[in-house]
C-alpha cells in the first residue's frame, strides 16, 4: 500500500510538471505574434536586461542576437543573410516590453545609433494577436541612424488593446551591429480627447510680417484673423497659420472634412495635413495648396496620401499672405482605404 501511494504520488508530480510545461506562453511563428512576457508583474517592474528580447522569424535567412549593458544600452547584432527584400526587415527584430493602456496614446523616446555606417529601422509599438484581425501600428517605417547617437522623441497613435506590448526594432535586411537604449514610453493626452477649442493652435514665423489671431466658438467653429502686413510673396503664405490637432496612424491614409468660409469677398488657403520634423528631410504633404474660400459657407472633403509617420499631426490653414478674417469648423478626420 505504500509503495502505490508512492507511485501514485510520482505519476501526479510528472503530469503537473508536463502541464506547466506546456502552458508556457512561447515565440510564435508569424509576424503578429510577439513573444508574450511571463514574468511577474508588469514590465515596468523588471531589470531592464529583461524587458528586450528577440524574434526571428522560421524562414528568416537573418539572425539576431542582442546583449543588454548595466547602463541600460541595447546592442543588436544581426548576422547570418540580411534579407533581399527590404520590406522582409520584419523577420527580425530585438523589442522592449511595456504596458499599455486601450486607447491610450505613448510618446516612446530612445536613444539610438550603428556601429559604422548608416541603416533603416522599422519601429513598430504594437501588433495584432491571433485571435482578431491583424493590426501593426508603426512609429517609423524608415527610422535612419547613423554613428551618431541621437535621442528621438515619437508619438504613436491610440492602442487598440490594453495589456503587455513591446516597442521592436525591426532589422533583418542589413547586417551589422546598432545600439538602442528606451529612455522612456510616457502616456500623453490625445488631441481626440481634448475640447475642440484646445485643439486648435496657431504659429508664425519669427521674419513673418503678417500676425495671426484666433478665437474657438461654443459650435467649434474657428475665427481665424490675418492682421499686421500680408506677405507680399504669395509662396509665403506658410508663414503664418493656424492648426488643428489630430493623431493619425503610419501608413494610414485619411479624409479631412471641414468647412470654411469669410465674411465676405474671397481668399486662398494652403491646406497641410502633415509636416516632416527636423530629424529627417522635411516633407509637407498638402490637401489643397490653392484652395478657394468666399462668403458662401462651404463642405470640403479632401482625401489625403498616407502618412509617412505616426503621432501628433495638425490639419494647417497657411494664410499670411491676405489680411482679414475666415472661419473653419472641421467636421472629422477619418481613414479610408485607397
Amino acid at each position: 500500500m505504500k509503495n502505490l501511494c508512492k507511485f501514485i504520488g510520482i505519476i501526479t508530480l510528472v503530469a503537473v510538471i508536463m502541464f506547466s510545461m506546456t502552458a508556457c506562453p512561447e515565440g510564435g511563428g508569424d509576424k503578429g505574434k510577439t513573444t508574450t512576457g511571463s514574468k511577474d508583474g508588469p514590465p515596468e517592474n523588471w531589470p531592464i536586461a529583461e524587458r528586450w528580447y528577440k524574434w526571428v522569424a522560421d524562414d528568416s535567412t537573418a539572425t539576431l542576437n542582442f546583449s543588454v549593458a548595466s547602463d541600460g544600452v541595447c546592442t543588436i547584432t544581426v548576422g547570418g543573410t540580411a534579407e533581399t527584400n527590404a520590406w522582409d526587415l520584419w523577420k527580425a527584430k530585438a523589442g522592449y516590453w511595456y504596458t499599455g493602456s486601450a486607447n491610450a496614446g505613448y510618446t516612446y523616446k530612445f536613444q539610438a545609433w550603428t556601429q559604422s555606417g548608416t541603416r533603416k529601422l522599422s519601429v513598430m509599438y504594437y501588433a495584432g494577436s491571433d485571435d482578431n484581425p491583424p493590426e501593426y501600428l508603426y512609429l517609423d517605417r524608415e527610422l535612419t541612424i547613423d554613428s551618431t547617437p541621437k535621442t528621438f522623441e515619437l508619438r504613436g497613435a491610440s492602442l487598440p488593446k490594453a495589456g503587455e506590448h513591446a516597442l521592436d526594432f525591426e532589422c533583418a535586411d542589413q547586417l551589422g551591429t546598432f545600439y538602442v537604449k528606451v529612455l522612456s514610453i510616457t502616456e500623453y493626452i490625445l488631441p481626440e480627447n481634448l475640447p475642440v477649442a484646445e485643439r486648435w493652435y496657431k504659429w508664425v514665423a519669427d521674419d513673418s510680417t503678417a500676425t495671426l489671431n484666433f478665437s474657438v466658438a461654443s459650435d467649434g467653429v474657428c475665427t481665424i484673423t490675418v492682421g499686421g502686413t500680408a506677405e507680399t510673396n504669395a509662396w509665403d503664405l506658410w508663414k503664418a497659420k493656424a492648426g488643428y490637432m489630430y493623431t493619425g496612424k503610419a501608413n494610414v491614409s485619411y479624409t479631412y472634412k471641414f468647412e470654411a468660409w469669410t465674411p465676405s469677398s474671397t481668399r486662398k488657403l494652403s491646406v497641410m495635413y502633415y509636416a516632416g520634423s527636423d530629424d529627417n528631410p522635411p516633407e509637407f504633404l498638402y490637401l489643397d495648396r490653392d484652395l478657394a474660400i468666399d462668403s458662401t459657407r462651404r463642405i470640403f472633403e479632401l482625401r489625403g496620401a498616407s502618412l509617412p509617420k505616426a503621432g501628433e499631426r495638425s490639419l494647417d490653414f497657411e494664410c499670411a499672405d491676405q489680411l482679414g478674417t475666415f472661419y473653419v469648423k472641421v467636421l472629422s478626420i477619418t481613414e479610408y482605404t485607397p
